[in-house]
């Protein structure tokens, strides 16, 4: 049973939410949330019934993140659902930028991309009429994590089959031009349009090519590369002509990963029910990584929220980000007959940011709840129940109820964060 309270105290025993102002109690639930599921493949509509009987496709609905940049715009689609188009229009001159955003899905995942260069018009020039008047030249990368699994399961690489429908100029000479005119002189072009089915599953990719691969000294990746911590594997591609192929079309399937049995990743590993915890609840920005004892999770304890607002007591703090925090997770939680707490945080919500026990500072009686030390009480918890503590760190006391309502998976059996000694907390 799962009991939504006000006040918080957590015990290095187990983890519950208990009442401090009324003496109550709670308990915790080790319930694990069943993904919800699909009795048809929502990625393409124009996929017939003979198509999805004569696939083996999963019906687990799933959970994905997407990161990408280009240059210097692109749209993901899965099938022929819009997952994200670049936020910078492709008309911007310099349009550097990286995207994130999460999406549903089964496998196998049917993914395509259409990319573009910058360029001002049919010429494939950039700059026209200026100084530095050129041929501009493209790039692309992109990665997608299953977040139920907490792991990359696609990149951009040569296994991306591409065409290419717009290439200009078809004569390098065009960017030595006085006027260059699209169509005309060095300055002509080939295009054509999207072929109007290319991202049904069940279109021909028989005559594209394979993506080609670049390296960063190719392509000089710019502003917003950086953002996105890259997988080894993923790549930096294009057509094979980096500066006259200006617009691409490019499609690639991913096949649902087969599990190791010896796999660290599997559902059945602690250290994969923490990154779950975290990836399923949408908190791109927090990290999780495991060692043989413990699972860190990694922030910079400054949440997303609404911050300081509504404390009536103030204690005249200031929240700050944090550098590199990492909060231990045990693997492995110990049980003991002893109720203990420390003047610390005592775990970690899912966002990131630190747990403490209702007491505004020192240890506490956990036998006896003390109302002159309650943090609730006193007024110093800001509306979403944290504040600063004495070293400018953000951190919750009670119930933090605004990332709970900011969470993807929020529900009376979501884990929303982890006591250090390894036991999960419910909301």
């Amino acid at each position: 049973m799962n009991i939504k309270l006000k006040y918080l105290v957590i015990s290095l025993v187990a983890t519950t939410f208990i009442g401090c102002g009324s003496g109550g109690s709670g308990e915790s639930s080790n319930d694990e949330s069943t993904e919800p599921t699909s009795s048809i493949d929502s990625q393409n509509s124009t996929n017939s019934s003979s198509e999805e009987s004569n696939q083996s496709i999963s019906q687990t609905l799933s959970q994905f993140k997407l990161e990408a940049w280009a240059d210097n715009w692109f749209a993901a689609y899965l099938g022929e659902r819009l997952i994200i188009e670049d936020s910078v229009s492709i008309t911007t001159e310099k349009s550097f930028n990286s995207e994130t955003e999460t999406f549903e899905g089964t496998y196998p995942l049917y993914l395509n991309f259409i990319i573009k260069d910058f360029k001002e018009n049919d010429t494939g020039l950039e700059y026209i009429g200026q100084a530095n008047q050129q041929i501009g030249d493209g790039g692309f990368i992109m990665q997608i994590t299953d977040l139920g699994r907490g792991k990359v399961i696609a990149v951009s690489d040569e296994k991306m089959q591409c065409k290419v429908i717009h290439k200009a100029p078809l004569d390098k000479a065009c960017a030595n031009e006085a006027n260059p005119i699209a169509g005309e002189g060095s300055c002509l072009y080939s295009s054509e349009d999207e072929p109007s089915d290319w991202k049904s599953s069940s279109f021909d990719y028989g005559s594209w090519t394979s993506a080609k691969v670049y390296s960063e000294d190719d392509v000089r990746p710019k502003d917003g590369y950086d953002n996105i911590t890259w997988d080894a594997d993923a790549k930096l591609i294009w057509s094979s002509d980096l500066e006259l192929d200006n617009t691409l079309l490019c499609t690639l399937t991913v096949e649902e990963p087969k599990e190791s049995v010896n796999d660290t990743s599997s559902e059945d590993s602690k250290c994969q029910k923490v990154m779950n915890s975290v990836s399923q609840a949408g908190f791109n920005d927090v990290t999780v990584t495991c060692d043989d004892t413990y699972a860190y999770i990694g922030s910079d304890t400054y949440p997303n929220h609404d911050k300081m607002n509504g404390i009536t007591g103030t204690n005249e703090q200031v929240p700050v980000p944090a550098l590199n925090y990492a909060a231990p997770i045990r693997l492995e939680p110990t049980g003991t007959t002893n109720r203990i707490t420390i003047d610390a945080a005592l775990g970690v919500a899912v966002n990131g940011v630190p747990i403490y026990d209702y007491s505004s500072q020192g240890e506490l009686d956990v036998t006896n709840y003390d109302p002159n030390i309650d943090t609730f009480l006193l007024g110093q918890l800001d509306n979403c129940g944290g504040h600063s503590g004495r070293g400018d760190d953000y951190h919750y006391h009670v119930r933090p109820t605004c990332m709970i309502e900011s969470m993807l998976n929020s529900a009376d059996d979501t884990v929303i964060g982890w006591a250090y000694d390894g036991y999960p907390i419910y909301d």
